[in-house]
């Protein structure tokens, strides 16, 4: 990796739970496109201060987590770039001028990280990005808020040893209404945010519905707005792989799929009026839910 300072030239900034891992394997196989070993950096959202593996609180256990499988594969396959990456991203004191040298300076290779977390930053965290990135193209994905807060929801109670169809109505719907959950699926409030700083042309914006339904049009679209080559072949069978269809999952309670719609549906009506389409899909099935 060259050691000349680089940045991202795009980023990823969510939504969570809206096929972004999918995004990440398929950014990854195209030959133009460049991202970080570990996905989701987690630079403007929880920051490190000193070395970050001896930091406190969730980021310094996250980055503890991660070195260990990461420092076994370099030795395994006796990766010299990746020890160096590696060595940077683990023990390097956590500023801008670090962040920026974990990406390439190779003009040739567009680089980029996806941080679903980004795209819940407050007014001040946007603007410090823009600062150091005012030309950064942004990649958002939008997911019927209900369907993705539940989703969040299931994957948020798994991780306590939990079911979330064995909950109580009334601790899913404080879940619901926690910031982590519903700030999460407020689209409009991520969008007036980012767009305060960068203009509508920075902005790459796709929705679930499509990337079931036509992936490899999404990809061609998203590769030539981030220029590179759109007719690059990135494997059919990665490109359609299923995104949240898992069987076997809880179904939505109806208590909490009415307190769902109740706290997204003004954000809808805002950005119905700009995408029409599946947003105005989402809003009539929470204007149905909230008409009883």
């Amino acid at each position: 990796m060259s050691p000349e300072r680089g940045g991202p030239r795009f980023l990823g900034i969510g939504a969570q739970k809206a096929a972004t891992t999918w995004l990440d394997r398929c950014l990854r196989s195209h030959p133009s496109l460049w991202l970080p070993p570990i996905k989701e950096l987690h630079y403007f959202d929880d920051p490190v201060a000193g070395l970050p593996v001896l930091g406190r609180g969730w980021a310094g256990r996250r980055l503890r987590r991660e070195l260990t499988p990461r420092l076994r594969a370099d030795l395994r396959f006796l990766d010299r770039g990746g020890l160096r990456w590696d060595a940077r991203y683990f023990f390097g004191r956590r500023d801008d001028e670090w962040y920026l040298s974990l990406f390439p300076g190779d003009p040739a290779s567009v680089a980029g990280e996806i941080t679903p977390d980004y795209s819940i930053l407050d007014a001040a965290a946007v603007a410090r990005v823009h600062r150091l990135m005012p030309e950064v193209k942004l990649v958002f994905l939008m997911r019927d808020p209900i369907d993705r807060s539940w989703s969040q929801i299931r994957m948020d109670v798994a991780r306590g040893g939990r079911r979330a169809g064995e909950l109580p109505a009334h601790e899913l719907v404080e879940l619901a209404r926690s910031e982590r959950v519903a700030r999460r699926s407020d689209y409009e409030r991520t969008l007036r945010t980012w767009e305060a700083h960068y203009a509508d042309e920075s902005f790459f914006i796709a929705f679930l519905e499509d990337i079931r339904a036509r992936p490899e049009e999404v990809l061609a679209d998203l590769f030539g707005f981030l220029g590179v080559d759109p007719t690059a072949e990135v494997g059919p069978a990665l490109a359609r792989r299923r995104v949240h269809a898992r069987a076997g999952e809880d179904p939505i309670s109806p208590a909490l799929e009415v307190e769902l719609a109740r706290l997204h549906v003004d954000g809808l009506r805002a950005l119905e009026a700009r995408y029409g389409g599946h947003v105005r899909e989402w809003l009539d099935r929470a204007e149905r839910l909230l008409a009883g």
